[in-house]
């Protein structure tokens, strides 16, 4: 175990330990949380190995009240506002699209932020902080203005996202209801209580002297999410069960809290849903799935109307009292004929009529109501790669469309096609469908990338540059005119024939090379603004490059050293060397570039063997191709093995692990490791990792060891004796060893 996870381990248990003392001793908590929000505050937001254990302690004491104390959790909320922004909200708007979130701690921080909301606005009341309050409510807009998406996953359809990410859906829902709560007052304001868990927290605890709380702005948002509670149920698609199941439960304890404002809405719902009137998901073909999800709500729907008729809820007004207890009879008796009927069954003809009429009359019912219709599996107008495929996408991610080569299809067919499909697409749809893709493409063009391309100023003044361009405008002009002039002196007939160019010779070669070697060993030292990501075309990604990097310089001099210059051996070996000279400035730095370049030699000897048609052994034949590879493994060898200490270890059994060939020669430089005192750990770490994890070559490793055994012996070197011993006696089982 190196010691960064060793370090993080500790931090880990000393969260734990901290929180452990927080629980069994309250006074210690708030010291305890001020430690634990400062470590998330240090710690990068994607490092989540210390970021989950600081929220784990934050969700215990808040959503689980492992803290019973409400006045302490009071106290301590307005804490976590800096913590839940940091994690949930990038420093900009470009972060916030590109960043990749950790699902898990996402849905946590809603929660934590949905059992604190109230208690930072109780603790504002007689704390104010103006500045805390307006980053707490940037926090809120954020999260509310991402319900009912699928966030914080990527989108596909209005559709399809209502069954995706349920877990941050939920607590978004119970933190929209929370906020409601809080936002609007309760039919009868009461005061403070000394018992603080018997505080119903809303607005009506404000003082109208309040710098910021005390204004109609607040009252209005809780309005305007219980609208939109209410939109989002008034719309005819059938809700997943945890979904609805959930939004029910927030709109119960909101009616039983603030009836004033809910009760008629809430009512009226309970009373006219039907599940089977609710149109299902476009792109959903498990007809069982649906069935479940119908029967599940209808249930849900059945326990909230008995609920309400047996707690006496709507006991004052008779007329209503007999509706609910109508529907509840129509609900069990449902339920019972579907129980007899079976869930694999479909409906009887007469309960299709019956069905059909009922949607005939809540067709009309809604006649004036327009819905944006779902045409395409993915609708979402962010792109989900930096490519063209993801630009233009409308199917589902993993159909086998995607996969589809175009380019066998000749262009007359495919002609065809086009214009088939143009003519019998809907034109709505087919809007919809540019109109998405143009999203796309704006959304890709203007994110950071490209923001400094866009941005440069448009030079208009007479400058050089300019001039010169001017010149070469003017210059092709009278060249043309005059082509024009003499053109009826030059005949079809005539055949001209461009000479052949110069043949370099071997010293001009070689100075050409050296420029191109110079040139491109330069771009090592310079930071190269990178492309996009490599295209998952399959055409194209039989190319090396398709996307320029930093270390594309390196791919194209090994291919230049070992595939393009096979007819001058001397000019390979020039690259070689400058390689080799670039690398040995900083081996242990470098060593991802050595790794690249050595793999690079090895495979273009294995191609030489096997495309090789002489009847020379197999062997033979490897041994002699692999000569380059040998010679400048051996060398790197040569180079990195003086310099390396203890603290190496990750780098050299790297290397020893990624070099695709090692023989005897390549191992016994491993010895002048084991024999320094200060390195022998090193060497032998080095050899049991050979041993263990790379077979073909364990009897060089073994032949190694006794090599260096019987050197041992000789000189009277018992501790290195002993450590070889050790070895044999585990690995060489079929020889005896005496130390």
């Amino acid at each position: 175990m190196s010691s960064t996870e060793q370090e993080i381990e500790a931090r880990t248990q000393q969260i734990a330990e901290a929180a452990k003392l927080a629980f069994d001793n309250n006074e210690y908590f708030e010291q305890v949380l001020q430690t634990i929000t400062a470590i998330s505050l240090a710690q990068p937001v994607e490092d989540t190995t210390l970021q989950l254990p600081c929220i784990e302690f934050i969700y215990k004491v808040y959503c689980l009240k492992k803290i019973k104390s409400f006045d302490l959790r009071c106290k301590c909320s307005p804490k976590l506002i800096d913590v839940l922004c940091r994690l949930i909200l990038p420093p900009s708007p470009e972060e916030r699209k590109n960043r990749k979130h950790n699902y898990l701690i996402v849905e946590r921080c809603i929660r934590i932020l949905g059992s604190s909301y109230d208690l930072i606005f109780y603790h504002m009341i007689d704390n104010p902080d103006k500045e805390k309050w307006l980053k707490l409510c940037r926090l809120r807009d954020f999260i509310v203005s991402k319900w009912p998406s699928a966030y914080p996953l990527l989108p596909y359809n209005r559709d399809l996202d209502w069954s995706r990410s349920i877990g941050c859906k939920n607590a978004i829902t119970r933190f929209i209801g929370v906020i409601i709560k809080t936002h609007i007052p309760p039919p009868s304001p009461k005061g403070k209580n000394s018992d603080g868990n018997a505080i119903d927290i809303s607005i009506a605890l404000v003082n109208k002297d309040h710098p910021f709380l005390y204004n109609s702005k607040i009252g209005a948002e809780g309005h305007l999410m219980l609208g939109k509670l209410f939109a989002v149920l008034s719309d005819d698609i059938l809700l997943p069960t945890p979904v609805f199941s959930t939004i029910v439960s927030v709109l119960m304890a909101l009616f039983r809290l603030r009836h004033n404002v809910i009760s008629a809405k809430f009512l009226n719902y309970a009373l006219g849903y039907e599940a089977d009137l609710r149109r299902s998901p476009k792109f959903c073909s498990d007809k069982l799935k649906l069935k479940l999800n119908r029967r599940f709500n209808d249930r849900i729907d059945k326990i909230l109307i008995s609920m309400l008729l047996d707690k006496g809820f709507i006991n004052r007004d008779a007329k209503l009292k007999t509706r609910f207890e109508n529907k509840l009879h129509f609900l069990v008796d449902k339920a019972n004929t579907q129980r007899k009927r079976g869930i694999m069954n479909d409906m009887t003809e007469e309960d299709e009529e019956v069905l059909q009429h009922l949607r005939k009359k809540r067709k009309l019912d809604k006649k004036a109501v327009k819905e944006k219709t779902v045409d395409f599996y993915n609708e979402a107008k962010v792109a989900r790669d930096d490519e063209y495929k993801a630009i233009y996408s409308l199917i589902k991610p993993g159909d086998p469309l995607e996969n589809f080569d175009m380019s066998a299809i000749s262009a007359d067919l495919l002609s065809q096609m086009v214009i088939t499909a143009l003519r019998s697409v809907e034109v709505p749809k087919f809007v919809k469908a540019l109109n998405i893709v143009a999203d796309r493409y704006i959304e890709i063009v203007t994110r950071n990338d490209y923001a400094a391309a866009d941005t440069q100023p448009v030079v208009t003044d007479p400058t050089p540059s300019s001039a010169s361009s001017k010149a070469d405008t003017q210059a092709t002009a009278s060249v043309k005119q005059e082509e024009d002039e003499n053109s009826e002196s030059f005949s079809d007939d005539e055949v001209y024939t461009v000479p052949l160019p110069k043949a370099l010779n071997e010293k001009r070669t070689k100075e050409h090379i050296k420029v191109i070697i110079d040139n491109f060993i330069g771009l090592a030292d310079k930071t190269v603004k990178e492309g996009g990501e490599h295209m998952t075309n399959d055409n194209l990604n039989k190319l090396a490059i398709s996307k320029w990097k930093n270390d594309s310089w390196l791919k194209i001099l090994c291919r230049l050293a070992t595939r393009g210059t096979n007819l001058n051996g001397d000019v390979s070996n020039y690259i070689r060397d400058n390689l080799l000279a670039y690398f040995e400035g900083d081996i242990k730095g470098r060593l991802s570039g050595v790794i690249e370049w050595l793999n690079e030699e090895y495979y273009s000897a294995m191609v030489k063997v096997d495309d090789s048609g002489s009847k020379v052994k197999v062997e033979d034949k490897k041994e002699a191709n692999l000569a380059v590879y040998l010679n400048y493994t051996g060398k790197i060898l040569d180079n990195l093995v003086p310099f390396l200490d203890v603290s190496d270890r990750k780098i050299f059994i790297r290397l020893l692990s990624e070099l695709p060939y090692l023989n005897k020669d390549m191992i016994s430089k491993i010895k002048s490791i084991c024999l320094d005192p200060a390195r022998v750990k090193l060497g032998f770490q080095s050899l049991l990792y050979l041993i263990m994890f790379r077979p073909p070559i364990f009897n060089e490793c073994i032949e190694v060891l006794r090599d260096m055994y019987q050197e041992a012996s000789k000189s009277g070197n018992e501790s290195l004796e002993g450590s070889c011993v050790k070895l044999l006696k585990k690995y060489d089982t079929k020889n005896s060893y005496s130390s």
